[in-house]
């Protein structure tokens, strides 16, 4: 059979109250982003390979129904490093993003009447003098989505540069449960959870290339997990690219197979 789903549908809206302090001010209402995917994804871009690492192991996804109010710290960077580097949540001194949500993500309906708030706050420590480097902290906190409601929380940081050349971040996640409310201990009480994962990308435009290495560790209650992911990606034109990757799993404390992927995928981005 067939089934629509949409992942964002969604009404942005530019606030009043710019001051120096805080620029673009911005609130999102409908099926939004929430606050971290999208920001995590403008520094590796390559979601097209698999999803970032707190989806990845079944924390939460992108986007859900809710309200998203968002903003940058200070003025915008310099046009020269919007054009060389990123042009991205480009605030001076960060940025920041909050709201309030459903739950369920965008392709679950919601099973209780639980709303979970989640907020990003970004800063750049050196501003203008070394604006690659941004520190983030990601904060949620609500139940997961079943009639039970358990527990569901979750902090995470990510220290993170970008460069002409180079991209590195380093993250790590820690909390209890997760979005569908099924990570559970036999009583019935959400599993804890924590994880590294550490992210490289080397660029190469001289030759339209990239390099890209992703290692990322997780554990559920004492069960993990390793993912080792390696990759090439050859650049088409801008955004549109041919990414040829290894990705390898491994479950070091269980009798689970090792499982290998090896892909080429083409992003098709429209400019």
């Amino acid at each position: 059979d067939w089934k629509v789903r949409l992942k964002y549908m969604y009404g942005k809206f530019i606030l009043p109250g710019e001051n120096l302090w805080i620029t673009e001010p911005n609130v999102e209402f409908g099926l939004v982003h929430g606050p971290w995917f999208d920001f995590e994804e403008h520094i590796n871009n390559y979601r097209m390979q698999g999803t970032m690492f707190i989806e990845r192991n079944g924390v939460l996804n992108s986007a859900d129904a809710g309200i998203t109010f968002a903003g940058l710290f200070g003025k915008k960077l310099s046009q020269d490093y919007l054009d060389r580097v990123s042009s991205k949540y480009p605030g001076t001194f960060g940025s920041f993003a909050f709201g309030l949500y459903n739950g369920g993500g965008y392709h679950a309906a919601e099973t209780n009447q639980n709303k979970v708030f989640a907020s990003r706050l970004t800063l750049r420590p050196l501003g203008p003098v070394f604006p690659g480097l941004q520190l983030s902290h990601f904060f949620l906190s609500g139940k997961g989505n079943s009639a039970d409601e358990p527990d569901w929380m979750l902090n995470a940081f990510m220290a993170s540069f970008e460069h002409e050349y180079l991209v590195l971040t380093a993250q790590y996640a820690t909390g209890k449960g997760n979005q569908k409310g099924n990570e559970l201990k036999p009583d019935g009480d959400s599993k804890k959870h924590q994880g590294l994962s550490g992210f490289a990308e080397i660029k190469l435009p001289w030759i339209q290339s990239s390099l890209i290495g992703r290692l990322d560790w997780f554990e559920w209650d004492d069960v993990q997990s390793t993912r080792l992911i390696l990759g090439y990606a050859y650049y088409i034109y801008k955004k549109n690219f041919l990414l040829l990757d290894i990705d390898r799993v491994n479950y070091p404390d269980t009798q689970k197979p090792d499982d290998w992927q090896v892909k080429l995928t083409l992003q098709v981005a429209v400019l």
